[in-house]
């Protein structure tokens, strides 16, 4: 058992991070969580001119963080679970076939809105197309008449 100097409380050693692989930290680790947000907010500029520096040596590391937290946050997908999809489709959009149009992005994740659930990965114009008609069939199909029509 430890006793957290923030909290007062005595708690279970695993309540609380190891430091150096070692040692106990003195503070329990939602205290430890509670002291670093309340210093970060307090050091906004700081902690952004350094994550800014950070961002600048490490590009492609940065950008897969922040793809990982939005594939997470957006569809509840992990960066491999992406990966995987990505491999399936032979790195193209599932429906033109064709590697993305926009240098630089990567295929966007394409879901039903009412489930949820992940149907493919599309470039943004085959994207853009199939938000257009809100996922109704319908209105597809009558896009697809219309065109027809002109051929």
């Amino acid at each position: 058992m430890k006793h957290c100097k923030s909290c007062n409380v005595t708690k279970e050693p695993s309540e609380f991070y190891l430091v150096s692989g070692k040692y106990l930290y003195t503070y329990c680790k939602q205290c430890a969580r509670g002291k670093t947000k309340e210093w970060t907010l307090k050091n906004k500029d700081y902690v952004k001119s350094k994550k800014g520096e950070w961002e600048k040596k490490n590009p492609e590391r940065a950008r897969q963080i922040a793809l990982r937290g939005i594939l997470k946050f957006s569809y509840n997908m992990t960066l491999e679970q992406y990966d995987s999809l990505l491999t399936k489709q032979d790195f193209v959009c599932a429906i033109c076939h064709k590697i993305n149009n926009i240098q630089g992005r990567r295929l966007e994740v394409d879901h039903d809105h009412k489930t949820g659930k992940i149907r493919g990965l599309l470039c943004n114009g085959c994207n853009v197309g199939i938000g257009a008609f809100s996922d109704d069939m319908d209105l597809m199909a009558k896009a697809v008449q219309y065109v027809n029509k002109y051929i």
